[in-house]
């Protein structure tokens, strides 16, 4: 039954929240339209996922990639949210709408296109200002949204019970920024999503006894590879003789030799306790949980902390050449927050933010100089008031103006391949909160491609 309210296009169904514990049998799963994702995530997460209720705000080019590849990871329901109408120039990547939507709200015209890409997903859109009230959505998605409101939502879902997740993507040209946020305290599952690795056991030796506890000494059979590494945490079944090491938990596997076949373990008990090694036995994988904790939007636009370095030559020339102040910080968060074109890119978007700010949400407009320039002031200004560990350095080196300079001309754009590239993100972003299943971005990813700013591209740009 569908019902209408103002600016809204909904259904007469439920919302929940994933996190929240359900007493209801687990939802069906369409294996033979989610065989590929079921085979990735497996049928607990893809349970998980078909409990989420995610709202997207922003469908430009890179919020329609976001729904589109959320649709299709087939959640129970998906918000769409936007207060723009669309334009001729939305449809340069945006594949969900044509020439012919001009005016219309663009979620209201991409909603049926969208609804059509998964059937079994509940699709509604919002008409309108951004929803005060987060707390029936799992995840909230926001794109193009103004620093003020990204600021207002992720406090709201950060202050909700349980936290909701926010994620804040954005295109501006040629570089991309993605903000991860899903709450005070997150449990990553199985933060690698790969196999569990399992080996067979040829024997068993203790190699001493300590404090009452045993190192044994492991050598698994000659004829299969040794996947296992150190640091994984293993338990055993299936041994014979030495039956009390069956019944312990998980055990930290270190000093594995893959040559060899073998790997050492420490169990908490007395050698006697364990028994005497016969044969047979079972090494499996334990995966373990993963606790993450994450700051405000607000704590790591001041301090991002750890930033993922996408490509280290684009680094400040004191990282790329080693000096010795780059030196004194490599190996630390410092390193790439103040060396590194990913924390340039932090900075850069920081200023865009003001940029809007004081111009009535506007962004710097390609071939306009002057507003360039007033970006790289504003720019300065911030990093000015940086502490010493999150301060960029090298702002003076004419490369790292450059890229300042072009994220300035590019930031009025949203560009195809890119959407794809962080709308793919962003989409898996949000299935790893939703399941818990592989590793998320902890907190903040950028990257751009200003190599491809050639100077061809320059000249079409300012003549235009």
């Amino acid at each position: 039954e569908m019902t209408s309210v103002t600016g809204v296009q909904t259904c007469a169904l439920p919302i929940c929240n994933m996190a929240t514990p359900m007493e209801e049998d687990p939802p069906v799963i369409d294996e033979d339209m989610q065989s590929r994702q079921m085979a990735v995530y497996g049928r607990e997460s893809m349970q998980k996922l078909a409990k989420a209720s995610i709202l997207i705000s922003g469908l430009n080019g890179l919020g329609a990639e976001i729904a589109k590849n959320v649709i299709l990871s087939n959640p129970m329901a998906v918000t769409l949210q936007d207060s723009k109408a669309a334009s001729v120039a939305d449809c340069g990547a945006h594949f969900y709408l044509s020439e012919a939507d001009a005016g219309k709200n663009r979620a209201e015209a991409c909603h049926q296109m969208m609804q059509e890409l998964n059937p079994g997903v509940r699709v509604t859109t919002i008409a309108g200002s951004f929803p005060a009230d987060l707390s029936g959505y799992s995840i909230v998605v926001a794109v193009d949204l103004s620093l003020e409101e990204a600021l207002q939502a992720d406090a709201a879902c950060r202050a909700a019970t349980p936290p909701v997740a926010f994620i804040r993507a954005d295109i501006r040209g040629l570089a991309a920024s993605v903000f991860v946020d899903l709450g005070p305290a997150f449990t990553c599952l199985d933060p690698t999503g790969e196999t569990i690795k399992s080996a067979i056991v040829e024997h068993v030796l203790v190699v001493e006894e300590k404090e009452g506890a045993t190192k044994l000494r492991v050598q698994c059979v000659d004829d299969e590879a040794l996947e296992l590494d150190d640091g994984d945490t293993v338990r055993f079944s299936e041994v014979k003789g030495m039956e009390g090491l069956n019944a312990q938990g998980g055990l930290l596997v270190s000093e594995c030799s893959k040559g060899k076949k073998h790997f050492v373990v420490v169990v908490p008990a007395p050698a006697a306790a364990l028994g005497a090694y016969t044969s047979g036995g079972l090494v499996t994988e334990v995966r373990m949980p993963k606790q993450l904790a994450y700051r405000s939007l607000h704590d790591f636009l001041l301090s991002p902390g750890s930033l993922w370095e996408v490509d280290e030559s684009k680094m400040a020339p004191a990282a790329t050449s080693y000096s010795e102040e780059f030196l004194g910080v490599m190996g630390t968060p410092a390193a790439n927050v103040r060396y590194g074109r990913a924390g340039l890119l932090h900075l850069g978007f920081r200023a865009l933010d003001e940029f809007r700010k004081t111009h009535g949400g506007a962004l710097p407009q390609p071939a306009v100089e002057a507003e360039a320039q007033a970006l790289l002031a504003l720019a300065e200004q911030l990093n000015a008031a940086n502490d010493a560990d999150n301060k960029v350095m090298q702002l003076d080196d004419a490369g790292r103006r450059a890229a300042l300079l072009q994220l300035a001309a590019g930031a009025d754009a949203v560009l195809s391949p890119m959407a794809a590239i962080v709308g793919g993100i962003a989409g898996q972003e949000v299935v790893k909160a939703c399941t818990g299943k592989f590793h998320p971005i902890c907190q903040g990813f950028y990257f751009d491609r200003s190599e491809e700013h050639t100077s061809e591209l320059q000249s079409l740009t300012s003549s235009r």
